[in-house]
């Protein structure tokens, strides 16, 4: 039975694993994951090979290492939307250095007493 066991042993190669550990050191912003998956979905959905597609993935991120950094650019122009937007619709206290939301004085604001409000709340 020795003989036997042995000789279907040795038709079996163990399989070679390796460990993985995440990079020290190293953490991702959850945006930067949630992009690469949705780009990872998309290629694989238009026949990419997976298992070669995260090592494609790396090469390609060291052509885009070098380049001019776009998004101070578009960060630069949100910022200066977003301020014209608070310049229209809020208003600047030079004193505070702060925006704040104008009253609307063209509707009258009717106050409910304390006594009204009792009496509502009785019916």
């Amino acid at each position: 039975m020795g003989e036997k066991l042995n000789r279907v042993l040795e038709g079996y190669k163990p399989i070679p694993m390796k460990r993985m550990f995440y990079p020290r050191g190293m953490k991702l912003s959850e945006d930067f994951v949630n992009a690469f998956h949705r780009e990872y979905d998309r290629l694989i959905g238009e026949g990419l090979n997976p298992k070669s597609l995260v090592e494609r993935f790396g090469k390609a991120m060291r052509f885009h290492q070098g380049e001019e950094r776009k998004y101070i650019k578009i960060d630069e122009e949100k910022a200066a939307q977003e301020l014209e937007e608070k310049k229209n619709t809020m208003k600047f206290d030079p004193r505070s250095g702060k925006f704040f939301k104008p009253v609307d004085r063209s509707k009258p604001t009717v106050k409910k007493s304390k006594k009204s409000c009792k009496a509502d709340d009785d019916s």
